[in-house]
């Protein structure tokens, strides 16, 4: 090979290594874009759920499927849209999509769980209680499943079964949010009236101290014969939400009789 010609071959060779190393950051910029978008695009669809922009959070999603047919995320967020407008069966499609699609441990317990309970909601009760188990099989025992089984047992009328699950969630360290509420729905369902008492003080020991909990304590105490723990128990409601309480109390007139004197105002008159 001559001398010109091994110099041609050499910058040929260069002008190839260029070339590749050019394509190579291209690709890795095109790359790094369509992370970025759908990045944005998943933070925006998280954010469309949240107030309640279900069409748009599902168009984001599904952009990003388009970029990514194997994105977690999307499936996670178009189940999470079924969910919360009652398509149960789109839900439960979209999460076993997301199911397939990742192996992390805690990411497959969880949807095992929220299959069920999607199941459950359809009335699928033996598909509610095979994913039940697929979760336990993973040694779960904790209060997230206590509850989804709770409301499995409540929806099938087995309320003492119901209860015992709540009394589990609620008595976890810490306890799962919205327990000591179900835990006193089932006690009332049971005729459990000082049971359901204890539970809704529980709640309201907490954070959730709305109107509604120190009503329905106030129900309680009242139908239990403690006037002055009812009493009490209006005058937090009122002071929590007094616009609602009146209401409340305009419409149970009869029910709560001259006790409602006994607050000092008219409930007409009471509050903000």
């Amino acid at each position: 090979m001559t001398t010109a010609n091994r110099r041609r071959l050499a910058l040929y060779t260069a002008a190839l290594v260029v070339v590749a190393a050019l394509s190579a950051l291209a690709l890795e910029a095109r790359a790094r874009a369509a992370r970025d978008l759908i990045g944005t695009l998943q933070n925006g669809g998280e954010l469309m759920v949240r107030v309640g922009l279900h069409d748009r959070a599902e168009e984001y999603a599904r952009r990003i499927l388009e970029m990514d047919a194997d994105h977690v995320g999307a499936r996670l967020l178009l189940g999470c849209c079924g969910q919360q407008t009652g398509r149960f069966d789109d839900a439960i499609r979209e999460y076993e999509e997301a199911l397939k699609r990742t192996e992390a441990p805690a990411q497959r317990q969880y949807l095992e769980l929220v299959l069920a309970d999607m199941h459950r909601l359809k009335k699928d009760y033996a598909g509610a209680r095979a994913r039940l188990e697929r979760y336990r099989a993973w040694g779960n025992e904790g209060p997230d499943l206590f509850m989804v089984e709770g409301e499995l047992h409540a929806d099938l009328g087995e309320h003492a079964e119901a209860a015992a699950c709540f009394r589990r969630a609620a008595s976890a360290d810490p306890p799962a949010e919205g327990a000591s509420m179900a835990l006193a729905r089932e006690y009332f369902r049971l005729g459990d009236k000082p049971g359901s008492l204890a539970a809704l003080e529980a709640v309201a020991a907490g954070t959730r101290r709305t109107h509604g909990v120190w009503y329905a304590i106030a129900e309680l105490r009242r139908d239990l014969g403690d006037r002055e723990g009812a009493l009490e128990a209006l005058r937090s409601a009122l002071a929590s939400e007094p616009g609602a309480t009146r209401r409340r109390l305009e419409t149970d007139r009869e029910a709560w009789g001259a006790l409602v004197c006994d607050l000092g105002t008219d409930p007409d008159q009471t509050g903000g």
